[in-house]
């Protein structure tokens, strides 16, 4: 057995967290131990996929009395992936589910999906079995994202949908929210501070003035530290600013 992520991009979704780690990056840790889990539940190979794409729902599961937190998949990924927890082929096929295949099917998503539901802060109960639920909203404050999981060849992929995740921006397409991340931070181009909260209200466009010729080098703080240091270049008829070295090191 073995377990391989092939794909993460929760870059547009999910803001840095307070750790310095992005929830994508918890995301995709959580997508690899869930991948664990399912390859000792099932004996097999399992290759684990995360992306911030969700997948076509026709049905969702969640937990009695938890509101936050639900997982959907399509007709054809239910049955297989209930085929595969009673040990069969992941034959994909859409037909009704026994109410003794449901029970197997929350069961078993209850437990492997724990640690995203963890990593979501909306954790999951993994002794009690999912049910069928009603869709979560789209938008608003409930983010989205799929998982998938190749098991013996055979990519079944499940949907995420929890609500208030921290970093999540309204509609799930929005950027970092600054005020969310609690460091003191100023950067400097040549010698003309921008504050934190100045610096987020810059939009593609804006304009900083700053007296310096066009191969003079200018360099960009974080705090103390020195974060980045490049020059103003013409491209395309137009002046752009090219980041010419990335590193950081404090300064006196």
């Amino acid at each position: 057995m073995g377990v391989q992520v092939e794909i993460v991009d929760f870059s547009q979704v999910l803001q840095q967290s307070t750790s310095g780690r992005s929830l994508g990056d918890e995301i995709l840790a959580s997508v690899v131990r869930s991948a664990i889990i399912a390859s000792s539940m099932v004996s097999r190979d399992v290759r684990a996929d995360a992306t911030s794409v969700p997948g076509a729902c026709t049905r969702w599961l969640g937990q009695p009395g938890n509101h936050e937190f639900f997982v959907g998949l399509s007709d054809e990924d239910a049955v297989a992936f209930t085929e595969v927890f009673f040990g069969a082929p992941p034959l994909r096929e859409a037909r009704t589910l026994s109410p003794v295949e449901r029970r197997v099917l929350g069961t078993h998503l209850a437990v492997f999906l724990a640690p995203i539901a963890g990593a979501v802060e909306r954790p999951i109960t993994p002794d009690s079995a999912l049910v069928d639920a009603p869709e979560p909203p789209e938008g608003g404050d409930w983010v989205r994202f799929g998982v998938s999981y190749t098991i013996d060849d055979v990519a079944l992929s499940c949907t995420i949908a929890a609500r208030g995740v921290r970093g999540a921006g309204p509609g799930t397409q929005a950027g970092p929210y600054v005020e969310d991340i609690p460091v003191q931070a100023e950067v400097a181009l040549r010698g003309i501070p921008i504050a934190w909260g100045d610096l987020a209200t810059l939009r593609v466009g804006d304009v900083v003035s700053c007296a310096i010729a066009e191969d003079e080098p200018i360099k960009a703080w974080v705090g103390a530290r020195v974060a980045f240091a490049g020059r103003v270049v013409a491209h395309d008829d137009e002046l752009v600013y090219e980041i010419q070295t990335t590193y950081l090191e404090r300064t006196a």
